[in-house]
């Protein structure tokens, strides 16, 4: 999901450990016994991984979780958006729930098909089966329901994303990786209608939350995978630089694959990547 918000993460003290406890170097592994190798994850890393992963997916629930608990309860987000691009209220009834479901799926197909400028929120109430008062019960404006959609899609390239990383922790890690460049794939070619309108907008509605969380967790997971598989790497690969070069250049141009249509199989295409990162990894 990199290359749709730029990551501004600053390398400090590179013994440190992340928020989600994920320890930055080599020796920072070793010290707290997970130094073993012997796969992607190797030995007693293996379950450190296993672990990372289910931190991964519970992570960015607390996150949804989080938030929604501070809209309830009254207190502010830690950065707030302003109340024009904020839901009116949170749903508490099932029906209610409903009805903010059918606005954003209906958001969502219009989105896809008209593009922003064409989604108004006359259409979004109309292709959603309910009143333009109705709608506003729930959305002050059309960009309040833009964001909420965005939102939602970010939650869904979580549920996937983590469900691919889980089911590859045994693989080696090239495997995992052509796996998870397979499956961000997909998942853009899904819904590249609505990939074309966040990565239009994100300049003016943006930085979202919830994309920021994902490109967080999956970083975490990617440096994991480098630092317990260093040895097999390039000497001088420096691991915080190599983080942002692969996000940024594999977000990129998965999102420009997906959305200029270039003449290149899908395969050939998520092999050239694969092959791109390992040779720059190795050396």
């Amino acid at each position: 999901m990199h290359g749709l918000q730029d990551e501004h993460a600053v390398a400090g003290d590179r013994r440190r450990v992340e928020p989600h406890g994920v320890p930055q170097d080599r020796a920072g592994l070793e010290r707290d016994g997970l130094g073993a190798r012997d796969g992607p994850c190797g030995g007693r890393v293996l379950g450190h991984c296993h672990g990372l992963a289910s931190r991964w997916r519970l992570g960015y629930s607390e996150t949804r979780i989080s938030s929604r608990l501070q809209v309830a309860s009254g207190e502010a987000p830690p950065m707030p958006r302003p109340p024009a691009l904020s839901p009116r209220r949170t749903p508490r009834q099932d029906r209610s729930r409903h009805t903010v479901e059918r606005i954003l799926d209906a958001a969502t197909r219009v989105l896809s098909e008209r593009g922003y400028d064409g989604a108004s929120t006359n259409r979004i109430a109309r292709a959603a089966g309910i009143s333009n008062g109705s709608l506003y019960q729930y959305f002050p404006n059309k960009d309040a329901i833009v964001i909420t959609v965005i939102d939602r899609f970010a939650d869904h390239l979580a549920d996937r994303l983590g469900a691919q990383i889980e089911s590859t922790m045994n693989d080696s890690w090239q495997e995992a990786g052509r796996a998870l460049l397979d499956v961000q794939m997909r998942l853009f070619e899904e819904h590249a209608d609505l990939l074309r309108v966040i990565v239009e907008q994100i300049p003016r509605l943006g930085p979202f939350d919830k994309l920021a969380a994902l490109q967080r967790r999956l970083t975490d997971l990617v440096r994991v995978y480098l630092l317990v598989n260093r040895d097999a790497f390039r000497d001088d690969l420096d691991v915080d630089a190599a983080l942002w070069i692969l996000a940024e250049t594999v977000g990129t141009l998965s999102i420009r694959y997906v959305l200029d249509r270039p003449p290149i199989p899908r395969e050939r295409m998520i092999d050239e990547l694969a092959e791109l990162v390992i040779r720059y990894i190795r050396g």
